[in-house]
């Protein structure tokens, strides 16, 4: 996956898709899960495949996969799989069983878990609250009210944007302008300060669209009036409608704003040359969708507050300039901020808070809201067919999922106390730490580089920061929330959001901390961060078939050791390479080597625009270019390690293959295609080994074979 969409990173599985609301999860059409990440592939034919049906000299990923692919066929049926699915299934399961089993321990003897274990005993007591539906009714949405209280009282607008500041800073509850802390692609030595108008609850392509326009409405003056009521709010149909027409404005206003900048630089891009505008391509996201404002420029957009005073009570040094999405519709949630539409601004600040801690109240509100997630994610249960069973496992695999996202850290200890050793970690380093010399070797080799950016290549690679399985300075990742029996869950909740939320708005501006850790040991999604130079190893990948102490070196090197080629050539594919040793944001390459570097990017993009094999689209060379450059430099790295040790190439390919044996069913496939920055699975087998000269002279590969491709057609990077 592209990384600049969030921060994110290079990911070797690939990415979900996420909504952009509290409560209406348009991407659960697709996926489930809170930052899982899952992976396309392609469709596999329900005939059964043998080696001898499919010659692997012919289609190496079907005759090698036929064994696997047939017994894993039933689940494109309905679904999908593949082995990070597998390895993702079973890190949520395991934590799921870490927060049973803490509660479990802290029901029967509390004290004694206090005293041994103080994240088990967290761990415990926040299920044990959530699971609690007489207290959480007791207390209905009381706490929730009395915070918003301030809010729903105030007499100005002026007023409720202050009071919706201080909730902002200390619990990360949503305003009408959203406030955020983050580390920019051009300046990731300096904690910066973003600035979006609204969330706008539903997606904004719905908003927009005239065809979902019946079905939006019925929604407001429904299910989310159901909720305000449930809630204590006295609201009427035409209070909720007067909401929606508020979103729907402000959406158009940024449908608009979009447009009209792709305009903008389609028509620039016009003027320049093809190298300039493949540049442009690559720079990141968001120094294009963002641009640097002074308080003072933003305040002429904001003029119907005094947005000093609101951002004053958000940071305790305010920041000189601010990051802002230029998309449009700040100009028209200006229009809104006067003291006529009061009424319906503390309305939907009411409405939008509630949809984000809905899940954490009240069983009459949490159903409701639970209804209302089904309704729109197209789930075929949203008429409440399901069974009472059902529906209590839903409850509560639901609060499960909110303890260990809660207390992410807390379950990361205990999650690698029972997975993850010195001894995978050992094994790992050395797997590393090979990789690492043979690219050394490569760059060294690469003579189409002058010796100025070579140098400042080899410098990045010896600087890049390596994070295997989980940090050895994992306790000061923990959280210091102490439990509150006299509490409501909610107020739970919120004083460990509050222990991260204000930490993070006290940051700005400040120098970031780039030893901080980004991915979680039990996130089963290996990346590349280019922000910070890291590669990222979590411990849910170092099972079999990716890693075991009982595999052989081929196994090891032809599944996680290419995974690892792969994170660390996105240090040096079309994104990466924009980015120097340190992670930051700066050109350090000469004129002729990018010139050059151009050249051969291109030639991978034709080559994979161009391949074809049974049973894939066509795949889109340009979009997935940074992942195809990472597979290519991988297998060549990997190669090289073969050859040079002298092992089997026939294993360390056959590893490399069943590493990215999937199913997906056509809708699945259908509905993903497009969003994907990778290559579909089979593709980056065979596209990846047509290009290898160890695997032609391996398996014998002659012109008459289905993987052959002539040498003048053979790509690489690196």
């Amino acid at each position: 996956m592209k990384p600049m969409e969030k921060r994110a990173g290079r990911h070797t599985g690939k990415s979900a898709m996420t909504s952009c609301a509290a409560i209406l999860l348009a991407a659960v059409l697709l996926f489930t899960g809170c930052g899982a990440q899952r992976e396309k592939s392609q469709s596999v034919p329900t005939s059964q495949l043998t080696e001898a049906s499919a010659n692997l000299k012919d289609d190496y990923y079907a005759a090698v996969n036929a064994e696997v692919l047939n017994a894993h066929k039933a689940a494109g049926e309905s679904g999908s799989w593949n082995w990070f699915w597998d390895l993702t299934d079973k890190a949520k399961k395991e934590q799921e069983n870490i927060v049973k089993t803490a509660a479990e321990n802290v029901a029967k003897n509390g004290e004694a878990v206090k005293s041994a274990d103080s994240s088990s005993y967290r761990i415990g007591e926040l299920y044990l609250m959530a699971s609690d539906q007489t207290a959480r009714d007791k207390f209905g949405a009381a706490d929730f009210n009395t915070l918003m209280k301030p809010v729903m009282g105030a007499k100005s607008v002026q007023e409720m944007m202050n009071a919706l500041a201080d909730l902002q800073y200390r619990y990360g509850f949503q305003s009408l302008l959203n406030t955020d802390v983050y580390l920019p692609d051009d300046d990731p030595g300096t904690n910066a300060v973003r600035i979006t108008a609204l969330n706008y609850i539903l997606l904004v392509d719905d908003l927009v669209s005239s065809d979902e326009e019946a079905d939006n409405k019925a929604l407001f003056t429904g299910n989310l009036l159901k909720l305000m009521n449930a809630a204590g709010q006295n609201v009427s149909s035409k209070d909720m409608e007067d909401i929606y027409q508020f979103l729907k404005a402000a959406a158009v206003a940024s449908n608009a704003g979009k447009k009209a900048i792709a305009q903008n630089a389609d028509s620039t891009n016009a003027g320049t040359s093809s190298s300039d505008q493949s540049a442009a391509a690559k720079k990141p996201a968001d120094l294009v969708s963002e641009k640097t404002m002074s308080i003072s420029d933003l305040a002429r957009h904001v003029s119907n507050i005094k947005l000093s005073e609101v951002l004053g009570r958000i940071f305790k040094t305010q920041p000189l300039t601010v990051r802002i999405e230029d998309d449009g519709n700040l100009d028209t949630v200006n229009s809104y901020l006067t003291d006529r539409n009061l009424q319906m601004l503390k309305n939907y600040a009411y409405l939008v808070n509630l949809t984000k801690f809905a899940p954490y109240l009240s069983a009459n509100i949490s159903d409701i809201y639970q209804v209302i997630q089904k309704d729109h994610s197209g789930d075929e249960d949203s008429d409440g067919s399901e069974s009472s069973e059902e529906s209590g496992s839903k409850k509560a695999n639901s609060m499960e999922e909110q303890v260990y996202s809660l207390l992410k850290w807390d379950v990361a200890k205990l999650y690698c106390s029972q997975n993850f050793d010195e001894a995978k970690k050992a094994g790992v380093e050395k797997l590393v730490n090979e990789i690492l010399a043979q690219y050394k070797t490569m760059l060294q080799k690469e003579d189409w580089l002058t010796e100025s950016t070579r140098t400042k290549a080899i410098e990045k690679l010896e600087k890049l920061k390596l994070r295997i399985g989980a940090p050895d300075d994992i306790a000061r990742y923990l959280s210091s929330w102490t439990p509150d029996k006299s509490k409501s869950y909610l107020g739970n909740v919120l004083a460990i959001s509050s222990e991260t939320n204000t930490k993070k708005y006290d940051s700005a501006g400040k120098k970031a901390d780039r030893t901080v850790w980004q991915i979680l040991p039990q996130d089963c999604n290996p990346c590349y961060y280019p922000t910070d130079n890291s590669i990222n190893i979590p411990a849910a990948v170092m099972f079999e078939p990716y890693f075991s102490v009982k595999q052989t070196e081929e196994q090891n090197l032809g599944a996680l050791g290419t995974i690892i080629g792969h994170e660390i050539t996105h240090a040096f594919d079309d994104l990466g390479h924009l980015y120097d040793a340190n992670g930051d944001y700066r050109n350090w390459w000469t004129k002729a080597d990018e010139a050059a570097f151009e050249q051969r990017t291109q030639k991978i993009v034709a080559y994979y625009s161009a391949y074809k094999t049974p049973g894939v689209m066509q795949q889109d060379g340009a979009y997935t270019l940074g992942e195809n450059i990472a597979d290519l430099g991988a297998m060549h790295c990997l190669t090289e390690i073969v050859k040079s040790r002298h092992l089997s190439a026939d294993r360390f390919f056959r590893a490399y293959a069943n590493s990215w044996a999937s199913v997906t069913n056509a809708m699945t496939d259908a509905l993903v295609s497009g969003l994907d920055e990778h290559a579909s699975d089979k593709v980056r087998v065979n596209a990846v080994l047509a290009s290898n000269s160890l695997f032609y002279e391996t398996y014998q590969i002659k012109s008459t074979s289905g993987m052959y491709l002539a040498p003048e057609t053979r790509v690489e990077l690196w």
